[in-house]
């Protein structure tokens, strides 16, 4: 606030420092809120998912390698995801600033003599839902790309992986190297350490 305050006057009739401000002053509350929960969480995370490298090492050594060869796929998807989701907020910056400029217009008091006096309202509405659908159609299209390569990309390896691991554990189990209840435990992991990934690292990229 203290720096916008302090703006030339052509920088704020500038686009670009108008998104910029739109994108920074946007709740910044909520912004500051969720950084340090994103943090928190990722520590959280990564804790956990130290916990299962240590359990899937366990059943072999092996494995390590393994899943960490076949988890690439899925580690670059969630980067990309979160750099497209990243881009896609920032390509939006002007239409949600201007359709939240015409909703406050269409919304406040203070306005509500010129509407009336001057019949704005319908082309204030009409001009609130195109700069409205723009931005909600950049946004869609950046998520329907992320779940589309979440679908295909990112989760056929990661079936196959655990198909693979349980497949390959049946010998030692057969053998009495350990219980079922271990075993269970490392499939179980494999699932944990995949979630971890595609929800950790979009945060991260959407993050910065």
């Amino acid at each position: 606030i203290h720096k916008t305050a302090r703006l030339r006057y052509r920088y704020i009739e500038d686009k670009d420092v108008s998104n910029l401000i739109h994108r920074i002053s946007d709740q910044p509350e909520s912004r500051i809120r969720d950084g340090l929960h994103n943090i928190i969480f990722f520590l959280s995370e990564l804790i956990d998912a130290s916990g299962t490298i240590i359990i899937i090492a366990t059943a072999g050594i092996w494995i390590v390698p393994v899943v960490a060869l076949l988890l690439l796929p899925i580690s670059v998807t969630a980067i990309r995801n979160g750099k497209r989701t990243f881009l896609a907020e920032k390509e939006r910056s002007t239409p949600t600033r201007m359709s939240n400029y015409y909703r406050d217009i269409c919304l406040d008091r203070k306005s509500a003599a010129e509407r009336h006096l001057f019949g704005m309202y319908p082309f204030l509405l009409e001009e609130w839902r195109r700069a409205h659908s723009e931005s909600m159609r950049i946004f869609l299209s950046a998520e329907k790309e992320n779940l589309k390569l979440n679908g295909i990309v990112a989760k056929l390896p990661t079936y196959f992986l655990i198909m693979a691991v349980s497949i390959v554990l049946l010998v030692p189990l057969s053998r009495g190297v350990f219980g079922m209840g271990f075993y269970i435990a490392v499939i179980m992991s494999l699932g944990s350490l995949y979630e971890t990934i595609t929800d950790t690292i979009p945060i991260l990229e959407i993050g910065r």
